[in-house]
């Protein structure tokens, strides 16, 4: 009878908080569960008369799934509520039992509003979950909410943004942040954020107001699926990145995010996890839109990763298949012809993975095809190991004859241009300018290849 109890409450409450180990010993109270359900439900009448008439309740008391009366309130975003247990010195630092505290809830709910009444009230931003360094921020930005991000970093999010933050450090702040605060004026008092637009243009077509649900839980680096370069230790600027968020990428830029920051599990910058999940416009930003000299620029561009084989973003980029993410990078310095540790290129994976148009493109625009790899095999050997094997070699005879074309066209060309000045590239890369306008400085341009 017990269990059908407990597999009833399961599938009538399916939240994360509910989900829980049944076996654990619990400590709540009747009262406490009244209150958490006045509070979840925004019943402030209740709440009120329950903390005045009920002296044996605690205001920061857990319900029988280790949530505060407060945190249920914030989570239903009933801001009234809220409101009147933080005046009553209910503690916003409080964890509920999978370690999530009320600001971790409003930041990934999107409320603003909410997000400076906690802060106001000592909420902490550095608070992390006990199975990742994720704080608040990082919950913001797998819900792509732009307006609370930024609030955040005005606040000061990215100081003491570490992944070896403790869990100590937040358990420090949960108790003495809120009782040095919770008594001071609110520092948010009078802040005014601007009005941002919502229709931002992401890399798929679709504004942020309608990819605001999208989330993406914290995985370990795997070699396929999507958002393999996310791990629990991931900084804001490497999830935003292989999220695709170009604009809360400028906006971690802004507010001085190290855009040279490596995940400490995968080892991947921010342009090796925007490239592998074929964020185009992302990628294009980072190196467009920052101050790096030729020399920088190169060197960060073929970077190579130790903890994946040595491989650089175009490596990652290739190994995916992600065609306009390879245009974007052999653009901006890529070394097409860079090894990684078992000696293979772009092109070595571009064949193994069977990718006719990655194949094509790498051709183009020069990969050697002779270049053996640490087993003494060329790209096109590697082919035989995949069903694409008639389609690539097919493709690197058409791919090859069109660099000989084009080469002889570059060649008449030179020979016969009339200005000094004008030179050939192979292949012609332009711009689109017909594009709509972007958040960002700098527009994701369309790329398109002349052969």
């Amino acid at each position: 009878m017990g269990q059908c109890v407990q597999c009833l409450k399961i599938y009538i409450f399916p939240s994360k908080e509910r989900l829980l180990d049944y076996s654990e010993p619990k400590n709540f109270s009747f009262e406490a569960n009244k209150l958490s359900k006045a509070a979840s439900n925004g019943d402030i009448e209740t709440v009120q008369n329950l903390v005045v008439e009920v002296t044996t309740i605690s205001i920061n008391e857990k319900d029988e799934f280790g949530c505060t009366a407060l945190y249920r309130a914030v989570e239903n975003n009933h801001l009234p509520v809220a409101k009147l247990l933080l005046e009553l010195n209910a503690n916003p630092n409080e964890p509920t039992r999978t370690g999530k505290t009320c600001l971790h809830a409003a930041a990934e709910n999107g409320n603003t509003e909410m997000c400076i009444l906690l802060l106001n009230n000592g909420a902490s931003m550095h608070a992390t979950l006990p199975s990742s360094s994720f704080t608040p921020l990082h919950l913001a930005i797998q819900k792509n909410q732009f307006q609370v991000c930024e609030l955040l970093l005005q606040q000061g999010a990215l100081q003491l943004q570490s992944p070896l933050l403790s869990n100590s450090l937040s358990q420090n702040e949960n108790t003495n942040s809120h009782s040095s605060h919770h008594h001071q004026h609110g520092f948010l008092h009078n802040l005014h954020l601007p009005r941002l637009s919502h229709a931002r243009t992401l890399s798929n077509g679709s504004s942020a107001s309608e990819n605001s649900s999208t989330s993406a839980s914290p995985m370990l680096h795997q070699n396929s699926g999507s958002l393999s370069a996310v791990s629990p230790m991931s900084p804001p600027m490497i999830l935003a990145s292989s999220l695709g968020l170009t604009d809360i990428v400028s906006l971690l830029l802004k507010y001085g995010a190290n855009m040279f920051e490596k995940d400490p599990v995968t080892g991947m910058n921010c342009l090796m996890v925007a490239a592998e999940n074929g964020h185009d416009e992302t990628v294009f930003y980072i190196l467009a839109n920052t101050n790096l000299t030729p020399s920088e620029q190169e060197r960060f561009v073929n970077e190579q990763c130790e903890a994946s084989h040595h491989w650089s973003s175009l490596h990652f980029a290739t190994s995916k298949g992600q065609v306009s993410v390879l245009q974007v990078l052999l653009q901006y310095g890529a070394n097409i012809n860079l090894k990684d540790s078992t000696g293979k290129t772009a092109l070595h994976y571009a064949s193994l993975r069977g990718y006719p148009e990655c194949v094509r493109i790498l051709i183009e625009f020069g990969a050697d095809v002779t270049v053996k790899d640490d087993d003494d095999k060329v790209a096109l050997d590697l082919a035989t190991e995949t069903l694409q094997y008639h389609h690539i070699q097919t493709q690197f005879k058409r791919s090859l004859k069109k660099r000989q074309e084009m080469l002889k066209a570059a060649a008449f060309n030179m020979h016969n241009r009339e200005s000094s000045t004008s030179s050939f590239s192979i292949p012609i890369i332009t711009v689109d300018a017909n594009i709509t306008s972007s958040p960002v400085k700098t527009a994701s341009p369309n790329f398109k290849i002349y052969r």
